[in-house]
């Protein structure tokens, strides 16, 4: 029987954390799902803000380039929930006997220099002391893996990944927000390192408005309520939904979605080419988004929407399993 080490997986969002025991095998290049996953939202636990609202973009990233971040107060309160989540998370998988050869966590944001901390987030509170933080509460962690390249490795790792044995190929993940993945000659482009290839967050569309805006299923959901906030939704699948019935607000907000697909797999594409001269293997759409074009069997006007748009030479594979992320952490720390 092949030897396995059994690594834990935590995935923090906007909103929550998932945590996911790993099984990685030594004699191969994959890894598997064990059936421990625990998930937990951060309002559960005491002094969330659900109101909370980080600073502009751009004022962060100049913050950032001035070393210089000035954070509040409420901003350190929210980040120190964060915190407190990562270790209660911890102490749960502890108490469940599944931290044995380490752990790896995934987090959205720009990251420090050392990878230790967060100076830049659209959906949250900058923790630039990150790991410091954990390991005053002993929990041992060495850095902050980015949650898009978690996704990717995901997919490339798990033995049924979608990515697997893929040369070129693109990965949008849809949640809170947009997690961004480019795999070229089979490794994951650094978007931090390639001055061409933008995140979702800094592509637009012609009306100036952001890629992720337009497209991530929170945003779709949010920018839905306000106009309609007698009859709120709660998932992509009713914007879907409302959509198919012909709902005027529905129908545009899935037509500008589906234009920002567009957009944003034309870069990818374009930049795959300019690389390597060649063609893009397959378009993976993962989390929250993935789970929604799913619906109705993959045959919604929103996916539908999609193909007639996009090239049919490009498969388009819907990955619906959630713990791709966690899985790409915790793979990261293996190899670390």
């Amino acid at each position: 029987m092949a030897k396995s080490r059994t690594y834990l997986g935590m995935d923090g969002g906007a909103t929550k954390m998932m945590v996911q025991s790993i099984r990685i095998f030594d004699q191969y290049d994959f890894a598997c799902y064990n059936s421990y996953n625990y998930e937990i939202c951060y309002e559960e636990i005491p002094g969330w803000d659900k109101d909370f609202q980080p600073e502009d973009t751009q004022l962060q990233r100049k913050l950032a380039q001035e070393n210089n971040l000035n954070i509040s107060d409420s901003e350190k309160r929210q980040g120190n929930i964060i915190i407190e989540t990562v270790q209660f998370c911890y102490q749960q998988a502890l108490e469940n006997h599944q931290v044995t050869s380490g752990v790896g966590l995934c987090f959205p944001g720009l990251k420090t220099e050392k990878k230790d901390g967060t100076v830049l987030l659209v959906n949250g509170p900058r923790i630039p002391d990150f790991v410091l933080q954990l390991r005053k509460k002993k929990i041992p962690i060495d850095h902050i893996y980015n949650d898009s390249d978690c996704c990717v490795i995901g997919e490339i790792r798990e033995q049924s990944g979608a990515l697997r044995n893929i040369q070129h190929g693109i990965y949008i993940g849809g949640g809170t927000g947009i997690a961004d993945g480019v795999v070229i000659d089979g490794n994951i482009a650094d978007f931090d390192e390639h001055d061409n290839l933008k995140r979702s967050w800094e592509l637009t569309l012609p009306s100036g408005v952001s890629i992720e805006s337009c497209l991530a299923p929170k945003c779709l959901i949010d920018e839905y309520n306000t106009t309609n906030l007698n009859n709120p939704i709660i998932s992509l699948e009713a914007l879907i939904n409302l959509a198919e019935n012909k709902h005027p607000t529905a129908d545009k907000l899935i037509t500008r979605a589906v234009e920002a697909m567009r957009i944003l797999i034309k870069n990818r594409v374009k930049y795959i080419y300019n690389k390597t001269g060649q063609f893009c293997q397959k378009i993976v759409i993962g989390q929250r988004l993935a789970v929604a074009l799913s619906s109705g069997g993959g045959k919604n006007i929103f996916m539908n929407k999609i193909h007639s748009v996009l090239s049919q030479d490009i498969p388009i594979f819907l990955s619906t399993d959630r713990r791709t992320a966690a899985l790409g952490a915790a793979w990261k720390a293996a190899c670390s």
